[in-house]
């Protein structure tokens, strides 16, 4: 399977991940710095982080129209 097919069976633009995920790992890095290399706040980070992004696999995954007919719904429970 060509790299290419991957990218549209997995609903996803390349170019868009591989700058959200470089984005990421530079916030990664100054918020490692930043708390003077305390570990358990990082895994923390990294665990968030990586639900993240499995999430947003998930949800590129689903139709959009899926979400037109959620959007009422979802902007009322956001009132």
């Amino acid at each position: 399977m060509k790299m290419n097919e991957r990218q549209v069976r997995l609903h996803i633009d390349l170019w868009l991940f591989i700058g959200l995920v470089v984005i990421t790992g530079y916030g990664m890095l100054v918020l490692y710095s930043a708390s003077g290399a305390n570990e358990a706040m990082f895994q923390s980070r990294i665990i968030q982080v990586v639900l993240g992004f499995a999430v947003m696999l998930v949800m590129a995954q689903l139709s959009p129209n899926f979400y037109k007919r959620i959007a009422p719904y979802l902007f009322g429970l956001g009132i």
